[in-house]
C-alpha cells in the first residue's frame, strides 16, 4: 500500500496546498487499490495512525523558502531523543510533517521496511483567509511529475487527469471554507 498524505491548514491559503492537492488526486485519479490519498487539513497528533501499514508514504506540504523538492526521510539515522524533542516542539493545535513522523517512530508505528518521502511545494506565501494562489496551483501541478516518478520507482503507477486536478485546485481550493 502506498499512502499519499497532504498536510496543511487551508485557512492560511497556500499552506493548504498539501490537503488540496491530495484531495484533487483522490477526485481526479483512476481508482486503484494500491494507492490511498489522505488529505489532512489541520493535522493533529492522532493522525500518526495514517503512517502505518504501507510500503511507501509521501507527505505533501507547502514550503515558504524553497522551491518544490522531494526529500527522502531516513528515520533510522536520527537519534530518538532528537525525534522526541522534534515531536514535542509542535503545538497542540497542529503538527508539521516531521513531527508527525517523529511521533509515529517513537510510537512504533513505522517499520524499517517503509520508505518515507516529503514533497515540499514552494516557494509559497501563506496568508490567512485566502485560497490557493495562482503560484501555488502552478507549483502543485509541476509537483505531480515528481510524485508520479516516485510512485513508478516503487513499482506502481497511477493515472490522473491533470485538467481535472487544475480545475479542482482553481475552483474548490480557491475558497478555504469549501469542503474538500
Amino acid at each position: 500500500m502506498i499512502k499519499i498524505i497532504g498536510i496543511g491548514n487551508r485557512m492560511y491559503g497556500d499552506d493548504g496546498v498539501g490537503p488540496c492537492l491530495v484531495s484533487a488526486l483522490k477526485h481526479c485519479t483512476e481508482s486503484i487499490d494500491t494507492v490511498q490519498f489522505i488529505p489532512l487539513d489541520l493535522p493533529n497528533h492522532g493522525d500518526i495512525i495514517h503512517l502505518g501499514n504501507s510500503s511507501l508514504i509521501v507527505l505533501v506540504d507547502s514550503a515558504v523558502d524553497e522551491k518544490t523538492v522531494l526529500y527522502k526521510v531516513d528515520t533510522d539515522k536520527v537519534d530518538l531523543r532528537e525525534l522526541l524533542e522534534l515531536a514535542q516542539s509542535s503545538s497542540g493545535h497542529g503538527i508539521n510533517p516531521l513531527s508527525l513522523i517523529a511521533l509515529a517512530k517513537i510510537a512504533g508505528i513505522l517499520s524499517n521496511r517503509q520508505s518515507i518521502y516529503l514533497l515540499l511545494i514552494g516557494p509559497l506565501t501563506p496568508q490567512f483567509g485566502t485560497g490557493l494562489s495562482k503560484s501555488a496551483i502552478r507549483e502543485a501541478i509541476i509537483s505531480l511529475k515528481k510524485l508520479e516518478n516516485l510512485i513508478k520507482s516503487h513499482g506502481q503507477a497511477f493515472r490522473y487527469n491533470e485538467d481535472c486536478i487544475r480545475e479542482f485546485l482553481e475552483n474548490i481550493c480557491r475558497d478555504p471554507v469549501n469542503p474538500l
